[in-house]
């Protein structure tokens, strides 16, 4: 006996008619009626009296009902302690960002995945820009965040907008530009930048470049580097500029850099997070549903 099934005798019991325990189980009339007879077989009894309309439950009909009903309701309660068992149970999401910018727009989504789902155990990993589709694609992280332009062409990936603004300028303690309000993008490249390289950030790279030729420049960059933080340094020990997205935490080098806007200045960017749209971790399941929350 199948213990599912066990609902469609207790519907036919409660309504009396094949049609309707059919309707509610989304099944045929025959599978109905072939079941309640695998039962009668089972018990070597007869549960219903179908020369009536409805259909009756017979003596042993009326026993099996009682035995039946604290049968499935213990089989109710024991999916649903099961269930919970598995929203709250430990499961790992792996999570790969490129930068702090990421992990500082990330961190209310993480709150509230640990509020909904506190056995989930996060792993998170810093993958250079270029690298981190292919991580995604290869399946050694479930989740990844970084600029949009990242997961640009990858089949097989999906992705939700998190965060989108403005690149500004980054400057250090002593720079000419540190304590301007604002500046010009003639001020801007005047000075000499430093600036993540091709192999950081891959495309976007170029993008960048291509941005600055259309709006007239040619940028002076006399330094790449491989990582932001690597960019920082330089910009505060060697009085560099250069760019980093308006929601960086300058507040936490206690006044030795600052973020300045630029007029005119039309360097945007996107932040995503993506998935494999074939993953079937359900951390990183839980984890897109926190993500699309209004």
């Amino acid at each position: 006996m199948h213990i599912e099934k066990i609902k469609y005798f207790l519907d036919l019991y409660d309504c009396g008619s094949y049609t309707e325990t059919a309707r509610r189980n989304y099944i045929s009339q025959t599978a109905v009626s072939q079941f309640i007879h695998s039962l009668e077989q089972e018990f070597q009894v007869q549960l219903f009296d179908r020369s009536v309309t409805p259909v009756a439950a017979t003596q042993a009909g009326n026993l099996f009902y009682r035995e039946a009903s604290v049968l499935w309701e213990q089989y109710a309660g024991m999916k649903e302690k099961m269930l919970n068992f598995r929203k709250n149970q430990a499961q790992t999401l792996r999570i790969a960002y490129a930068s702090v910018v990421e992990i500082h727009v990330l961190l209310p989504f993480i709150r509230k995945l640990k509020e909904k789902y506190p056995g989930t155990e996060l792993l998170l990993s810093k993958v250079r820009m270029k690298d981190i589709s292919g991580h995604l694609l290869k399946n050694v992280c479930d989740a990844a965040i970084c600029l949009d332009s990242a997961f640009a062409g990858c089949s097989g990936i999906r992705s939700v907008q998190l965060h989108s603004g403005f690149y500004r300028v980054l400057a250090g303690e002593g720079h000419p530009l540190f304590d301007a309000p604002q500046i010009t993008m003639d001020e801007l490249y005047r000075y000499p930048l430093i600036m993540l390289s091709r192999e950081a950030i891959g495309g976007s790279y170029q993008i960048m470049l291509e941005k600055t030729r259309q709006a007239g420049y040619q940028p002076d960059i006399v330094k790449n580097v491989m990582d932001l933080e690597t960019e920082i340094f330089s910009i505060i020990t060697e009085k560099l500029i250069g760019f980093a997205p308006d929601i960086f935490p300058v507040h936490d080098f206690e006044g030795h850099l600052r973020l300045i806007p630029v007029m005119d200045f039309n360097h945007s960017y996107t932040l995503d997070a993506a998935y494999l749209k074939t993953n079937e971790n359900p951390a990183e399941r839980e984890f897109r549903e926190i993500l699309t929350q209004d």
